[in-house]
């Protein structure tokens, strides 16, 4: 109920001054308008034609001036939203081209598709080298393991040449992390928000609340990028302790996945006009 009281203060506190400065005029017209109808009754306006007319349309304009005036602006004001609707839908438009280039700037020609494919693939891979890591790390000074490296070395090998080949990266035990991207996305992303909240104040809804969540979600996930989850792992020459922090090391590649599997999906929605 509290609501109503506000929204009410707030279109009246949104007509200009002047315009409201008229409106005590308008009681003045009717109580006008009201003597003269008495008037009529009892035959004065008989000997006072030119009074009578007089009356009527000052009257008349104590209630039509400032009626006018606020209908003018209304629609002022209406056309200025409409306008400033218009300049949100562009900036909209352009801040989800940029984002979504920004995303996809590693992949190349590659569609959001195609990249979540790939992705899936080697998150496949990746299901695939967790499950030879459910043993205690080999000592291949007394036997060889109980990993066979014929089969460990051809999909960890498998894996990182899709990674390099994807994202463009070198992929190895002590990769230098490059920032660049994951700083360009959240940098996109702050404009996106700055973008978001103008629309708010205008009526508009862009981008959806729900798409709005995933994509912060998921860049708060993605962390310096795909080198900082995609680590080296271990050879079964490492020791026990390498062994199980880098079999530790294996979760953040699928979270990482998923993260980015989530923004790439996102990226559709984004690119949807505003709406109010």
């Amino acid at each position: 109920m509290s609501s109503v009281p506000s929204r009410r203060r707030e279109r009246w506190n949104s007509i200009a001054p002047a315009v409201r400065r008229t409106f005590p005029t308008i009681p003045v017209g009717f109580a006008g308008l009201a003597g003269g109808v008495y008037l009529d009754s009892t035959d004065f306006w008989s000997n006072h034609a030119f009074l009578g007319n007089l009356v009527v349309n000052v009257a008349s304009a104590c209630i039509a001036v400032p009626l006018a005036l606020f209908a003018l602006a209304y629609l002022q004001g209406k056309q200025a939203e409409t306008v400033v609707q218009i300049r949100i839908r562009r900036r909209a438009s352009a801040a989800a081209a940029e984002m979504t280039a920004t995303v996809m700037q590693p992949f190349g020609t590659k569609t959001p598709s195609d990249v979540i494919t790939e992705l899936n693939s080697i998150r496949n891979l990746n299901a695939e080298l967790k499950s030879l890591w459910n043993f205690p790390a080999p000592d291949v000074a007394v036997l060889p393991g109980p990993i066979p490296r014929q089969r460990y070395s051809p999909l960890i090998d498998d894996r990182n040449k899709r990674v390099q080949s994807l994202f463009g990266i070198n992929v190895g035990f002590s990769p230098t992390p490059d920032e660049a991207w994951m700083a360009h996305i959240r940098e996109q992303w702050d404009n996106v928000r700055q973008i978001r909240s103008a629309a708010i104040e205008v009526g508009l809804i862009w981008p959806p609340a729900e798409t709005t969540v995933t994509i912060a979600t998921a860049i708060s996930r993605l962390g310096t990028g795909p080198q900082g989850a995609f680590i080296g792992y271990p050879t079964t020459s490492d020791n026990p302790e390498v062994w199980d922090k880098r079999r530790e090391d294996m979760k953040n590649v699928d979270r990482w996945v998923d993260a980015c599997c989530d923004l790439l999906q996102a990226l559709p929605q984004l690119g949807q006009a505003p709406h109010g």
